[in-house]
């Protein structure tokens, strides 16, 4: 869904999962064809405390300067127990946290284990969704806070050691300073499979389930395969060695420049998993916060002898602000008594955003300001002035009447159309699959393997047998009358020494697993898929994507005689 424009007559896409009623007092209802943007305020007093009680007219909203009318306006009070409504405009009654681990040594001064711990124990809400990321993964949100601790536990004992053997492995095979201009191998896989085992644990082999809340893992840099926009945008891009990064390929282009391959470079790279994060948050309903515990800016803003360059933080401000994500940054650095301190493109990035930003304070008091400035807000809707949906990216001011009174809220949008949940998910999927196809690793949400026969040629045409088995154990299969469905799309390319690709063919699978009390069903799919090329075929690459979990998995081979 646009989380730009939305029209309030039209209900937002539910998860397959939730379940539970509305809140009491239904959301109210415009008539069909009206545009509302919505905003999130939350409002504090001179000591920071959430400011409770407001009304309507004490608040008033302008659109890049232009005052308008609040057509919407709703209290929104988070507490335990409430399930959510469908709807952008409704309001929110549960939380969305994903936690980022950071750069390195995390721990010092600011006692983060600890903090979190208290943060998962007494703060989150029973109905909250909780998921963290750091080095190669990102876990699935669940409301299973138990098994996230878990995770956390694991990553207090042995983060260090996994970072010290990241950097020591990149130093070894990158010699010279900066690192970042000599390539060098790739991370080795028994490296991320031990970090899998050890910090991840059985979360790292799971499966998504319908009928639980089990907690599995997703590759980190599988997630910037969505950074590609579903409706185009006029976005300014941001600073990556000095180039405009604006979709999947000049940010792969960007990181393969440095020296690595898009996955090793999000296991370092904080910048990396926030983008990440940002496209993981898009789609979920519900207030949405990235919490980054970090002391490696993820913005940098500098200025040169001819002119200042800050369109990169701005950039990353306006992809958190439309995809509706509050960004709370804890520098775990600490402050220096004297010469600079903690991070201030960071502080931009989390005020712009509604978010909380700190370098004073420990975690725990940091997770619990958090917590109490997520609970209590308001929800405010307005008719932009400029019917246009044109893509452009526009500033939104709230200010209020009350005294004593700070308002903290997303500082702009892109204003694009909403989408109809069918059409949304069908153009997603064809996004997200022309992007791995552009992927130079294999993805491996999914397991796939793929195996070529030799090619043959008749009448000048090269014909290519390609063989594609899918594991479906861990793919989102349903219960449904003695067998477990599920649907994939699977395309297969085919490729010219120039990376040009010269044949295709697609298929949409319907999984249906029987499954009885006497028989255990072999988990897998086969395909195969013959194609032909005029031209001589260099390569060959299979994408396949799960709906409902909007996963992927792919395999290349090169084919004989290609370097």
């Amino acid at each position: 869904m646009a989380a730009g424009i939305v029209t309030a007559a039209t209900p937002g896409p539910r998860e397959s999962h939730t379940q539970g009623t509305p809140p009491q007092g239904a959301p109210q209802v415009f008539r069909a064809k009206t545009d509302v943007v919505p905003v999130t305020v939350t409002a504090v007093d001179r000591q920071g405390k959430p400011v409770t009680g407001l009304v309507q007219a004490d608040f008033e909203v302008f659109e890049n300067g232009k005052r308008r009318e609040i057509a919407v306006f709703h209290t929104q009070s988070i507490t335990a127990g409430a399930m959510p409504a469908a709807g952008p405009m409704a309001p929110a009654t549960r939380r969305n946290f994903l936690i980022i681990f950071g750069l390195g040594r995390i721990e010092e001064p600011t006692d983060v284990f600890d903090g979190l711990d208290d943060f998962l124990k007494r703060r989150v809400l029973p109905q909250d969704r909780v998921a963290v990321m750091g080095f190669h993964r990102a876990t699935s949100f669940t409301t299973n806070h138990a098994a996230i601790l878990g995770i956390v536990e694991r990553f207090r004992r042995e983060h260090m050691r996994y970072w010290t053997d990241v950097m020591d492995f990149v130093r070894a095979t990158r010699p010279g300073v900066p690192i970042s201009n000599f390539a060098g191998p790739p991370l080795p896989k028994e490296m991320l499979d031990d970090i899998d085992r050890s910090i991840f644990g059985a979360a790292a082999l799971a499966a998504p389930s319908p009928q639980s809340d089990a907690v599995y893992v997703r590759t980190t840099a599988n997630l910037l395969l969505n950074i590609d926009r579903v409706i185009p945008i006029k976005e300014t891009g941001w600073l990556q060695r000095g180039k405009r990064v604006t979709s999947f390929k000049t940010l792969q282009d960007a990181v393969v420049s440095g020296g690595f391959n898009l996955r090793d470079a999000t296991v370092i790279s904080t910048r990396l998993k926030y983008m990440a994060g940002i496209e993981y948050l898009r789609q979920l309903e519900g207030e949405k916060r990235i919490v980054i515990l970090a002391q490696d800016p993820i913005t940098m803003s500098y200025v040169s002898a001819q002119k200042p360059f800050v369109d990169n933080v701005d950039a990353f401000v306006r992809r958190a602000n439309d995809a509706r994500v509050i960004v709370d940054f804890i520098w775990t650095g600490g402050t220096m008594i004297r010469g600079a301190s903690g991070c201030e493109s960071c502080r931009d990035l989390a005020e712009r955003t509604g978010g909380h930003y700190t370098s004073l304070d420990e975690v725990g008091p940091a997770l619990a300001r958090v917590d109490e400035l997520s609970r209590e807000s308001y929800l405010i809707g307005y008719v932009p002035p400029d019917a246009r949906q044109d893509g452009a990216y526009r500033e939104i001011e709230v200010r209020t009447k009350r005294p004593g009174v700070r308002l903290i809220y997303r500082s702009g949008y892109y204003a694009v159309p909403e989408i109809a949940p069918a059409e949304l998910v069908q153009r997603t999927a064809a996004v997200r699959q022309e992007a791995a196809e552009q992927y130079e690793l294999g993805v491996d949400d999914i397991p796939v393997t793929l195996s070529v026969d030799p090619v043959g040629t008749r009448d000048g045409t090269h014909l290519i047998t390609a063989r594609v088995s899918i594991d479906t154990s861990r793919l989102l299969l349903v219960p449904e009358a003695a067998a477990r469905t599920g649907q994939l799309d699977v395309k297969v390319f085919v490729g010219d020494a120039r990376e040009r690709v010269i044949a295709s063919d697609s298929v949409r699978v319907q999984i249906r697993e029987v499954t009885s009390a006497t028989t255990t069903p072999t988990p897998g799919v086969q395909r195969t898929f013959v194609l032909q090329a005029t031209e001589a075929p260099a390569y060959v690459k299979v994408v396949v994507y799960e709906y409902g979990t909007d996963r992927l998995g792919s395999r290349s081979i090169k084919l004989p005689g290609q370097k």
